[in-house]
């Protein structure tokens, strides 16, 4: 039996457009998204490049208290999501959800609140950390 996957919407927040069609707009200009490092303080890294989202405002897509307690990239992964639904034109009251799936993929995953609260633990211990972190 021949299993078949049919992609019905995409979404994008990349270095080179925070949408599904500024990202292609800017694939067929032939931008990149590769400049030097603004997240952090690249002076004594080797890499002063980066393919980072700029411009990127959380509070654009989520409210205070999420923004808090989502990290960067799953914000990403939350807003291409909700892009790649919208996308679909799918009716949700209209779909079998047995047959439903989605599929969301990172190389590393939060890094940057595992940073942070890391470096809270050093300075502060423990009972400064989040209930969301485990070290």
């Amino acid at each position: 039996m021949k299993r078949r996957v049919v992609i019905t919407g995409i979404g994008c927040i990349t270095p080179i457009g925070k949408s599904k069609k500024t990202f292609y707009e800017a694939l067929l200009k032939g931008e990149n998204g590769i400049d030097k490092i603004t997240l952090f303080d690249a002076t004594d890294s080797k890499s002063k490049l980066a393919a980072e989202v700029k411009n990127y405002n959380p509070k654009d897509y989520f409210d205070r208290k999420q923004v808090k307690r989502i990290d960067r990239v799953v914000q990403f992964g939350l807003i291409a999501s909700k892009e790649a639904w919208e996308d679909s034109n799918l009716d949700v009251d209209e779909i079998d959800h047995t047959r439903l799936g989605v599929v969301v993929g990172t190389g590393v995953g939060g890094i940057q609140s595992y940073y942070e609260e890391t470096i809270k633990y050093q300075k502060k211990r423990p009972s400064h950390l989040t209930a969301f972190q485990s070290l």
